[in-house]
């Protein structure tokens, strides 16, 4: 080593007794790091690296969290459960094949990949029950897998296997039932600025039919962004599991009866896209100084409207009156008719510079009746 004609750098050698140390340009480092060494760490001035562009979360990571967030404060406990099962465990939970079938299994157990949230969360519940922890509610977030459709290409390179994230969790506090899933997803919803969506009761096509109950479950879809064109995409399942199902688990109350568990599935690629799902503004909404008017409208529809669709179409025939509109019954019976059931809404509303006449109360609720009734041919229950 020594110093360089006319320049104040050296040439330095390596010695055949440091192999740690490289060669050439990518011995830089390791002279560097030797020199300070030699000078003293502690003699170093000490300086915080600049980042042009720190590193923050993606909107899919953020709204992945704010989901469990969610769930975390209605009292739900996250799961972790097997991405392997056996076709018996899947076929239990009333999920029908195809299967993705792993090349090389390590157990016969784990031979599939799974096709559903269902086995895992409801055998994890099971977990719970054997240790005295019979009423919780759980939920999970990963990825669920299908063989892809005859005809379908993954790509070169790429396995044919359709690998959706998903969001599945299960219900099974006191008294749990599909409302406590609605409710769940309703608050989900409103964390996602969802502008509008829709529950319907056809299940046919449903991957998971089996596993559901058939009078008690549903499909959400979701509003498109500009209102029109395509179908409104599916975002998922909520509802309740299928008693034989439940059975089939040994998920019994102490009479020896299936338990009733609610179901929320949510297909997370579908949710996340901003191009398929309407949301709201982030713009905040002023907050009126004057007091607020409540009326309660029952509609009788037939059984086929979903209750969603006529929550929009209040929203909507109240503008920028609207404050909140809640349904808070459902009622079935002789008196409505069979095939019809009323579906029974608490409206808030309220205006920003003033506080509402009896007049003006009154055209609101008018417009709501002629719009649900234009919309969804219902009639107002007396």
């Amino acid at each position: 080593m020594g110093p360089v004609d006319g320049d104040e750098s050296m040439a330095v050698t390596v010695p055949t007794f440091r192999p740690d140390v490289r060669e050439g340009l990518e011995g830089e480092a390791d002279v560097a790091e030797e020199v300070a060494r030699l000078y003293g760490y502690s003699r170093l001035e000490r300086r915080t690296p600049s980042w042009p562009q720190p590193g923050r979360l993606t909107a899919v990571q953020r709204r992945r969290r704010r989901i469990k967030d969610v769930l975390a404060g209605l009292g739900a406990s996250e799961a972790w459960t097997a991405g392997f099962l056996s076709e018996a465990d899947q076929r239990t939970a009333g999920i029908d094949g195809p299967y993705v079938e792993v090349t090389n299994p390590l157990a016969e157990s784990e031979r599939f990949l799974r096709a559903s949230m269902v086995p895992g969360l409801l055998r994890a519940l099971r977990f719970n029950v054997d240790r005295r922890h019979p009423e919780l509610d759980l939920f999970e977030v990963g990825a669920t897998f299908r063989p892809l459709p005859p005809g379908a290409s993954a790509g070169e390179g790429r396995a044919p296997v359709l690998e959706v994230q998903r969001l599945g969790a299960v219900f099974a506090g006191p008294d749990a039932d599909a409302w406590d899933a609605v409710a769940a997803w309703r608050t989900i919803a409103d964390a996602l600025r969802l502008d509008g969506w829709t529950l319907s009761q056809n299940l046919a096509g449903t991957a998971d039919l089996g596993a559901l109950h058939p009078t008690r479950s549903g499909i959400l879809r979701a509003a498109l962004p500009t209102g029109e064109g395509a179908a409104p995409a599916t975002i998922g399942i909520v509802g309740e599991i299928h008693p034989s199902v439940v059975a089939a688990f040994d998920l019994v109350t102490a009479a020896g009866q299936p338990r009733r568990i609610g179901w929320l599935d949510l297909d997370l690629e579908v949710l996340f896209d901003d191009e398929r799902v309407a949301r709201r503004s982030e713009d905040a909404r002023p907050v009126s100084r004057y007091p607020s008017a409540d009326t309660d409208l029952a509609f009788v529809v037939d059984d086929t409207v979903p209750a969603g669709a006529v929550e929009h179409t209040l929203v909507e025939a109240l503008g920028d009156a609207n404050d909140s509109v809640e349904l808070f019954d459902v009622y079935r019976g002789p008196s409505i008719g069979a095939g019809r059931r009323s579906l029974a809404f608490r409206l808030r509303f309220s205006a920003l510079d003033h506080t509402l006449t009896e007049a003006e109360v009154a055209d609101l609720r008018a417009r709501c009746i002629e719009a649900v009734a234009a919309a969804h041919g219902a009639e107002l229950r007396g």
